[in-house]
């Protein structure tokens, strides 16, 4: 059979249908479909029509069917066919899921910051317009995030409208990204763009609507407007991180770059907001509540960090931490062995960022969906000729959650440990990323003294 006689993007649109008819059944196959894209030789023509058909799979996906179970109650079983089982499991059991549970949740913490005010002394978790929840939220409620949480307030009973208000916003504004991204490429790799923003992470925060989505799209949007000033800059993530600590990571890899740049004058306003934020969120004790939350263990199979897999290993082997997190760092030393004569391409600036905060994350347990700041790599690795760097890319998006989870009920076998997932491509991706990062800055530091 001649390969390269596939129909390849014919393929892709008929795979595709498997996202509204069980995404549990598509990850794997539309992750082989993009491995062969990436050592395809040639390039692929897509006609207009086709183009215009994955666009309108790609809105259907992470607008339309994200918001029809809302407005007509009747098709709510829509939600749970797109959506991956394991993230729909409680008990043992197979739940429907809240919608955009995460951002009713931060929602309602806030309500609570004035309960007299308050409309709704319980608060019902929504699946749809209707209540149709066993869960119930009361104050006081709290959630993991920065102290400035506490200095916001909104009334309970509009918790439901807003939480749809912003996430509707939000997925159009995910979907803009989309188009943005798709404008700047051409043959394979809108292919491999839309598959992208068909993953199971993209997948799991839009099913969430985790604040991370949020800070994501600000983040995006502020590094493409190249007219704003660093003060501006500075100023928007020192307040983000207020939320969330890790976007001050971007504050002190901005500061390495204009110093190293001899840009002092830009560099001063990243020193300033960066330690102004450290010292505002070390301050308030309740910000440490984040810093926990970052470091506690939790599922292998719907996280990814270092701290997450030396716990785990360490409960599961009934081992030390100490010896775990050894074997974890020899395992990456390995691989930047492996990959030492290696020439990824050359990242840019903002890929310097993002790579700089995916590190310092990669420290902590991170539930998948934060995989989503990754995302700003995708025109970066794609339209490069580093078919190594993007293969690794693409197995560690897809392999969060483990693959295993594309076979419903198989997904129990690491739910209950009868089977521990370990992913190999995290740590691979780690070790390119340490050098990546590396290779941007030594030639900075050369021409420096110079």
């Amino acid at each position: 059979m001649n390969l390269k006689a596939l129909p390849l993007v014919k393929i892709f649109i008929c795979l595709n249908i498997l996202v509204f008819l069980d995404y549990d059944f598509y990850p794997f196959p539309l992750a082989l479909l993009l491995l062969y894209l990436v050592f395809y030789s040639e390039d692929i023509s897509i006609t207009k029509y086709e183009k215009i058909v994955i666009n309108l799979q790609v809105f259907l996906f992470l607008v339309f069917f994200r918001t029809i179970p809302i407005i007509f109650d009747k098709y709510f079983s829509i939600w749970n066919k797109i959506f991956q089982h394991n993230y729909l499991l409680s008990n043992g059991k197979i739940i429907p899921e809240n919608i955009f549970e995460d951002l009713q949740i931060v929602l309602f913490s806030i309500s609570c910051n004035s309960t007299a005010n308050n409309t709704l002394s319980i608060y019902p978790m929504r699946f749809s317009g209707r209540v149709v929840s066993d869960s119930n939220l009361t104050c006081p409620f709290d959630v993991p995030y920065g102290y400035a949480l506490k200095y916001f307030n909104i009334n309970s009973a509009n918790v439901w409208p807003v939480t749809l208000f912003i996430s509707v916003v939000i997925l159009l504004l995910l979907f803009k990204i989309y188009i943005d991204q798709i404008k700047r490429s051409n043959g394979k790799n809108i292919i491999l763009i839309a598959g992208l923003f068909l993953s199971p992470p993209i997948n799991f925060i839009t099913q969430r609507m985790n604040i991370d989505l949020v800070i994501f799209i600000i983040l995006y949007y502020l590094y493409q407007n190249k007219n704003i000033n660093s003060f501006v800059k500075s100023l928007v993530i020192s307040l983000i991180s207020l939320l969330k600590f890790y976007p001050i990571i971007i504050l002190f890899s901005e500061f390495l770059v204009k110093i190293l740049g001899k840009k002092f004058k830009d560099s001063y306003w990243y020193l300033i907001f960066g330690l102004s934020s450290l010292y505002y969120f070390f301050f308030y004790e309740s910000n440490l509540n984040s810093v926990n939350f970052f470091i506690k263990t939790t599922e292998s199979n719907r996280a990814y960090g270092f701290i997450n897999d030396s716990l785990y290993l360490s409960q599961l082997f009934q081992i030390n931490i100490n010896v775990t997190s050894i074997i974890l760092i020899l395992l990456i030393v390995f691989f930047l062995y492996l990959i030492r004569s290696k020439s990824f391409f050359k990242i840019s600036e903002l890929d310097f960022h993002f790579l700089a905060m995916f590190l310092g994350l990669s420290l902590f347990v991170n539930y998948d969906y934060r995989l989503i700041f990754l995302f700003t790599l995708i025109n970066s690795a794609i339209c490069i000729n580093n078919k190594y760097f993007t293969s690794v890319l693409i197995v560690f998006i897809f392999s969060s959650p483990t693959l295993l989870h594309s076979y419903t009920k198989y997904f129990r076998l690491v739910e209950n440990d009868q089977l521990y997932y370990f992913d190999f491509s995290f740590y691979f991706f780690i070790a390119i990323t340490i050098k990546s990062l590396f290779d941007f800055v030594y030639p900075l530091l050369i021409n420096r003294k110079l």
